[in-house]
């Protein structure tokens, strides 16, 4: 979970404008309504929501919730304002299986990512009924992967195309070094549209099913279009050596942190950045 140095950084959108807030990690749904309306200057308190509808507990921690760092809220009409700042969160009771997924987890989907490309690769060389078990057996973890349930979905989604362009890469599979651009165009092409229909099942996750589409996507269209003009395939890993490069400098890799990430920052603030009205 990617959270600031000292809180969440939130976009509240509401009946009075957008409202950016820093508020702490242990915040609960209702903290954030209660900040939220005194910094708005609103008579009631809202409901908070996520950008797809599905309305928050108040009394529920919001990264218990799946809310992270750079998430949009929305907050509708709800119960009548109380004066005074944010009550201190309620420590919550619920066990250690029903906390978030931590840095274990994300190694954990990692590692299976990387087995995932091993089992495409050893399946493409593999005859007979071992490569089929294995393209069933990948395809299945894709489709297991994109599946919304459960608290590690939004990370389990991440490794859901890799499965995919594994399975697609051993059904592709040719020997011949000249088509294994073409290969690994297809398989990319199938993890993009893994990533997609992931995307359109889970928002949580939308930056990395950005990357994955973007870079299948590419992948496909470099390959595919070599293969159409008859090009060597050294023309294609130049290519793909050049975008790579260029998109690692993209201008938001070296954006300054804003002043709200900063240490000393106080666990209720609002960014430097001016607020936004509708």
């Amino acid at each position: 979970m990617v959270t600031e140095v000292n809180g969440l950084a939130l976009t509240v959108h509401g009946p009075a404008g957008a409202v950016d807030l820093v508020v702490p990690v242990g915040a609960s749904a209702s903290d954030v309504a209660r900040e939220y309306a005194r910094q708005a200057g609103l008579a009631e308190v809202p409901d908070v929501h996520t950008r797809l509808g599905r309305r928050l507990p108040p009394g529920s921690a919001i990264v218990d919730l799946g809310v992270d760092s750079g998430d949009l809220l929305v907050a509708a009409p709800g119960a009548p304002a109380r004066s005074g700042p944010p009550q201190a969160p309620v420590a919550p009771t619920a066990g250690p299986a029903d906390r978030g997924p931590g840095p274990v987890a994300t190694l954990w989907f990692g590692a299976a990512t990387s087995v995932a490309l091993l089992t495409g690769w050893y399946a493409a060389h593999a005859a007979g009924s071992t490569r089929q078990a294995a393209v069933l057996l990948l395809a299945f973890a894709a489709l297991v992967g994109v599946l919304p349930v459960g608290s590690l979905a939004h990370r389990r989604v991440v490794a859901a195309p890799a499965f995919g362009a594994a399975a697609a890469f051993a059904v592709a599979w040719d020997p011949h070094p000249a088509r294994l651009p073409t290969v690994i165009g297809v398989a990319a092409l199938i993890a993009a549209v893994v990533a997609a229909v992931g995307r359109a099942l889970d928002r949580r996750a939308e930056e990395a099913m950005r990357a994955w589409i973007a870079t299948g996507t590419l992948l496909f269209v470099v390959s595919t279009a070599a293969a159409l003009l008859g090009l060597a395939e050294q023309v294609v890993w130049a290519v793909l050596l050049v975008a790579a490069t260029f998109a690692g400098g993209a201008p938001s890799c070296g954006r300054p942190p804003s002043r709200s990430s900063r240490p000393g920052a106080p666990a209720w603030s609002r960014p430097a950045r001016p607020r936004s009205w509708r």
